[in-house]
């Protein structure tokens, strides 16, 4: 969407499990993390802002390529993520129990 008029864009099609409830902007890389699960464990990928603007808002067909994957060994499941002061701050709510979080993650763009 257009942050300025609210107008709609594009759709993207993410490949793999991901949970975009859990999404930020990293604005340090030009970076959208997304939430996502892999083999059983939480994981955060990444697209590069110049990628999403170069997806074709015609027909995407195929998933939008990542630039960043990785899994998260503390934690199962990531529900959240934020980005703040160079770091990732992921977590999970859990209407079982207590939620976890945050756990906290430097990046430094490689």
């Amino acid at each position: 969407m257009d942050k300025r008029t609210g107008r709609h864009l594009k759709n993207i099609i993410l490949k793999g499990r991901p949970h975009v409830g859990g999404i930020t902007y990293d604005p340090e890389h030009d970076l959208l993390w997304v939430c996502g699960r892999k083999k059983a464990r939480a994981q955060l990928f990444a697209i590069k802002l110049t990628t999403i603007r170069q997806y074709p808002a015609d027909q995407p067909q195929k998933p939008i390529q990542y630039q960043y994957s990785t899994l998260l060994k503390s934690i199962t499941r990531a529900s959240l993520v934020s980005y703040h002061d160079g770091a990732l701050w992921v977590g999970y709510f859990n209407i079982f129990g207590d939620s976890n979080g945050p756990v906290v993650s430097g990046f430094s763009g490689h």
